[in-house]
């Protein structure tokens, strides 16, 4: 895998390295399938809240995942207009430790 690249809500690039695809999988097994997801997140998120160090997270709610219903929480950095990359992503199925901080976009 090369880099795979999305734009956030905000127009950014948003990069997916396969050095942060490793990182991911091996931290999350379980999202070894979804990489595809990841991306359909950043690009079309339920919504968008603050993390704790300046990174988003985008989430979004998929209900045909093999484990029921669950949100993609992926987590990501706006490092300038044009670029960004992912940080990590996982599987929840509760978001309210993720919108403690705000809420900053929703889907309208």
């Amino acid at each position: 895998m090369g880099v795979a690249a999305v734009s956030s809500v905000n127009g950014v690039r948003i990069r997916l390295t396969a050095e942060r695809w490793l990182h991911i999988v091996s931290r999350h097994p379980e999202m070894e399938p979804h990489k595809n997801r990841v991306i359909e997140a950043v690009r079309d998120p339920d919504f968008i809240a603050k993390g704790l160090h300046g990174e988003l997270k985008a989430v979004r709610l998929f209900v045909d995942l093999e484990i029921g219903a669950r949100y993609l929480i992926v987590v990501y950095r706006e490092i300038s207009l044009e670029d960004g990359f992912i940080i990590t992503a996982r599987v929840g199925a509760d978001v309210g430790n993720v919108i403690k901080r705000g809420v900053v976009w929703r889907r309208k």
